[in-house]
This record gives C-alpha cells, structure tokens and sequence, in this order.
C-alpha cells in the first residue's frame, strides 16, 4: 500500500512515549548489558477470549487487548465517546478505509497513556467505528505500532507481559533458561514479525496472534505448502467454527517446531475456502476490520495462537528482528517440556 510504511512511522504512538532518565540510561544499559524492563503487564483473557493488558488513561485503567498482530494502536468507540475524546488532525495523504461505504479511520487525542512506567500527554491513536470486541468488555488495542518499540516478553504461562527497552548487548535476553533457540525474523508491511516454522516436516512461514485461540491455517495454504503429505481424508469438521468463519477443520498435525523447540500434536484449525476468490474476500473483510492484516499483507500462511504460545516463553527483540524460544516450563521446577 504506497505510503503505508511513512504513514505507521508517523502515527507510532511509542515514539512519544518517553522512558524517564533515557540519554544517561542508555548508556549505562550498553555498558552493563543488562536488560531494562519498563513494564511489566498482567495479561486477562477476557469472556469472549480476548488477552488484554491495563492501561491506564487520565489515572483510570481499561483493558485493551494485546495486538501483536494488528498494526494500529486503537481506542473503541465507545471509550471514545465515553471520555470525550478531541479528533486529532489527519495525516497528510493517507487514509486508511475500513468500509464499502467509504469511511476513513480517525484518530483522536488521548490526554495522558500510561503502560507500566512509560507515559505520555496528548497522543494520537485510532478510533474504531464499532467496539473493538462483541462483547464491549475491552476498550481498545495496544498494536504493533507501540510493541515493536520495545522488547516484549510473552509468559502466557505466567500471565504476563514484559516490555524491555531495546538498548541492551545483542544475544544477552534470555534470563529464565540456561538453553534456547534463536529464530530469525522479519517485518511485513504492516510491521507484524514473520518467521520460519517446521509443520511435520514441512517449512511454513508464520506468525503469531494473541487475538485468536487456536493456530489456524487457509484449506488452499494447507494443500499448497504441505502437498500430498496433506491427506483431506484426516479432516473432521468442527461442529462450532472460530467466530467469522463459516466452516473449519481440525488435522490431525504431529509436530510444529520452532527455533527446534517442539510442540507435539498441535491444535490447527483449517479454515475452508472454496475458491482463490473467496479466499481474497475473506483477506478483504479482515482488512477493513483491522484485525488479522498480516494475512492480507504479509508472507505468512500460518497464525499461530494462545494455544500454541502457552507452551513457549517467547522474547521478541525487534531490534535484533531475533526471536529467542524456549519450553514455557525452561528454567522453572518441573524439568524441561
């Protein structure tokens, strides 16, 4: 999408999020090489199965889910409306279109954002047209435009969420295991990281999602990557489908390696289009909502989700563009997984 790389330069909300003593900090952190966590979040799966963080707007706290996968901090609407919020002046020649009707996503002014001890006044995020989840229990998206921003830390396991500042030594992350895999990864368009995956033997480019339970993966992308090993014969419909989707499998997958951090029998669901051109449709309604817009925009053909990230403590330093895997259980009483 031309212009769409300046345009999530210029609206990242985390560039003006200020760590408090940063020029005498960095110094000391590249020094010492030792790793400075500026957050450190306790993780809610909310009702309808949405993992939220607290942030804190005007000395209030509101959850807003974690958007590794969306690239665009937003505010729901009703926040918005709930708070007052002032419209924010548009960005020079872009726009972003989230409907057939036309409509552009505006932004407005959060007067004071608080993520762990980072803060700021007066900063411009998204508005969404409509809630961000059905059932109104969450009050916006903490998206990739402030994630990259920092090192973050996913402990599913733990039920949390670190945010460390990225001026630390290259390699020197990994503090809960002696051992871990190093994964290269890369940024698409949107700035949502893609890697490298072993589905039974096969590589399959993925990415992860908080948003969503269970890894999924397109019936078009599954007979494409996998070829005659993918055997239709193994599917068994699901009797509910994830929301949104009209009809979805389970395979019978023996192993997903990451990194060589295996995860035995994993649960991917095959979502089923018909034709070339519907799938595309199903791309197109999920770019308008904003959710899932690697799909659309990326390499990645595989999603993995909660279920597949509470066996792993992952660490993403987006600096490095590194990812470092181990076991969720590594370094903790319980041996190895």
């Amino acid at each position: 999408m031309p212009g769409e790389r300046a345009f999530l330069a210029g609206s990242i909300l985390a560039l003006c999020l200020a760590l408090p003593g940063t020029a005498s900090a960095q110094g000391a952190q590249q020094k010492h090489c030792r790793l400075i966590r500026v957050a450190s979040l306790d993780i809610t799966i909310e009702p309808d199965g949405v993992a939220t963080v607290p942030v804190r707007i005007s000395g209030k706290t509101y959850p807003f889910a974690i958007g590794l996968s969306d690239p665009l901090t937003e505010v729901s609407w009703h926040l918005s409306h709930e708070l007052h919020l002032h419209r924010a002046l548009p960005i020079p020649g872009i726009k972003i279109q989230v409907s057939q009707s036309g409509e552009n996503l505006g932004r407005v002014l959060l007067p004071n954002v608080q993520i762990g001890v980072v803060s700021a006044k007066q900063i411009a995020v998204f508005e969404s047209l409509k809630d961000t989840d059905e059932d109104g229990d969450v009050d916006g998206i903490v998206g990739g435009d402030i994630l990259a921003n920092y090192d973050d830390e996913f402990d599913l396991t733990a039920g949390k969420l670190n945010l460390y500042s990225q001026h630390h030594c290259p390699g020197e992350v990994v503090y809960w295991a002696p051992t871990y895999a190093v994964v290269p990864f890369k940024l698409n368009s949107a700035g949502t990281p893609y890697f490298t995956t072993q589905l039974d033997g096969k590589a399959v480019i993925a990415t992860f999602s908080t948003s969503d339970f269970f890894a999924s993966m397109s019936m078009l992308d599954a007979e494409e990557l996998l070829g005659s090993a993918f055997d239709k014969t193994k599917l068994v419909a699901m009797a509910k489908p994830p929301p949104h989707v009209k009809k979805a499998f389970r395979y019978p997958f023996k192993t997903l390696a990451i990194g060589g951090i295996t995860i035995k029998n994993p649960d991917i669901v095959i979502i089923h289009s018909q034709t070339e051109q519907e799938a595309r449709e199903e791309c197109r309604v999920k770019l308008e909502a904003l959710r899932h817009v690697h799909m659309c925009l990326g390499p990645a053909r595989f999603t993995l989700g909660r279920s597949e990230m509470r066996k792993l403590h992952l660490y993403f330093a987006f600096k490095e563009k590194k990812l470092y895997v181990t076991a969720a259980n590594a370094g903790k009483s319980g041996g190895n997984q």
